[in-house]
């Protein structure tokens, strides 16, 4: 039996519940803070490295599958800096995807293995619970100043916590998974599970974005089928009317989310030179203002027309925002150029600054770690990608920190710290 001495025993402390705490600092919108975090941990996985010597640093070649599959974004874009005039904002796009590489690397030292995963998922979870209430008192004080409904909704309930309701609500999805997860496995009480579950579907109904919304109450959806499939057709139907009184409720009360939903058929056209806004949850709709669908069509247009232009290897990391701005200019573009908008779309970021090519890894770097995943029934890792994978769709998820922290902190622990893992 190995001893360990006081420094020791202390260390391993301090990095358990460094670990821990992250996700509060983060969500919570410390970001700056945050980065002192990282360093800690930097600091205390050098100690334990040299301390365990070259013996135990070689678990880095048993577990490189899960280094190579969170970090290929980070790989793109460092090497894409080689081909970028401005290598300035090159290097800028890799410091904010830097955690891509240091959490898998952090995950597999020895002490990483002491720290269970429930308390991981606890920690995520706990700290997106207090983000929603944080978010929702803002708002609600604002509304309660201004008399202003529109302050109950949307990024006006992430703001709070130095982020954006589509982020936010990608946490609240990863949660509702984490919720599913640590009550099938006993870990979670039914009655948490109920409050838990129905204030963050209240909090996704109000952050309104979209496509994260209908994700989330999908994975509701779909689990309360796995639960009710053997239970007699009158709780079945008993539950299918609550969620329909829920449904309803929550439209009549909070109207313009429905609102959102609505605007996206407000038309299906698009022109460049269209210089109104966006439709908004708080204004009037009309056919001649951007809406969300026609806005990213349009984005994703002068995208695609970049990627023509240079489909092998792309534009380079550090040279994607101004190409995209020239191509707004070109297309006479007013409201991106107002706004500078992204691209908005993850998939056609990994083409447009890594071409074909890289799009090509970007995907090949989710098969294998699934295909392990789920030989090892690593259901909980599969669900929680799948979320990601989805955002991806209509968000930039990972060139933002608030959008690769989540990322690389639940897949990288969800797939180590997995009992099936070998």
């Amino acid at each position: 039996m190995v001893v360990l001495s006081k420094y020791q025993v202390w260390a391993e402390k301090l990095f358990k519940y460094t670990i821990l705490s992250y996700p509060f600092f983060v969500l919570l919108g410390f970001h700056r803070e945050s980065n002192w975090i990282v360093g800690i941990l930097c600091v205390l996985f050098l100690y334990f490295a040299v301390r365990h010597g070259p013996k135990k640093i070689r678990l880095l070649k048993r577990d490189q599958l899960l280094i190579f599959a969170i970090s290929v974004p980070l790989f793109l874009s460092f090497v894409s800096i080689l081909w970028s005039v401005d290598m300035h904002k090159g290097i800028k796009s890799v410091e904010t995807k830097a955690l891509l590489f240091i959490l898998p690397i952090i995950s597999l030292i020895p002490q990483v293995k002491k720290i269970s995963l429930d308390s991981i998922l606890k920690s995520f979870l706990i700290a997106t619970l207090m983000a929603c209430i944080f978010g929702s008192i803002s708002g609600f004080l604002q509304y309660l100043e201004t008399g202003d409904s529109g302050f109950l909704y949307s990024d006006n309930l992430a703001y709070a916590t130095q982020s954006q309701a589509i982020y936010l609500s990608i946490s609240v999805n990863l949660c509702f998974i984490i919720i599913i997860y640590l009550f099938e496995n006993g870990r979670l009480k039914l009655a948490y599970l109920l409050a838990a579950g129905l204030f963050l579907i209240i909090m996704s109904f109000l952050l309104a974005a979209r496509l994260s919304m209908l994700a989330g109450f999908a994975i509701i959806g779909l689990y309360s089928l796995y639960k009710l499939k053997s239970t007699p057709i009158k709780v079945r139907l008993t539950v299918l009317i609550g969620f329909i009184v829920l449904a309803l409720s929550l439209s009549i009360v909070f109207p313009k989310t429905i609102g959102r939903f609505r605007s996206l058929a407000s038309s299906f056209n698009y022109s460049f030179d269209n210089s109104n806004g966006v439709n908004h949850f708080n204004s009037e709709i009309s056919p001649e203002n951007w809406n969300g669908l026609t806005l990213r069509l349009a984005i994703w247009q002068c995208g695609l027309e970049l990627v023509a232009e240079n489909l092998w290897l792309g534009i380079g990391s550090g040279d994607y925002k101004q190409a995209l701005i020239d191509k707004y200019q070109e297309k006479k573009f007013k409201y991106a150029l107002q706004q500078c908008f992204g691209i908005h779309n993850q998939y056609l970021y990994h083409l447009l600054t890594t071409g074909f090519i890289g799009l090509v890894l970007f995907l090949y770097s989710f098969y294998h770690i699934s295909l392990k995943a789920f030989q090892n029934k690593n259901y909980l890792y599969l669900l929680l990608l799948s979320v990601f994978l989805v955002s991806f769709i209509t968000e930039s998820v990972l060139n933002k920190f608030i959008g690769v922290f989540p990322y690389a902190y639940l897949l990288t622990f969800s797939f180590s710290l997995s009992k099936n893992r070998n």
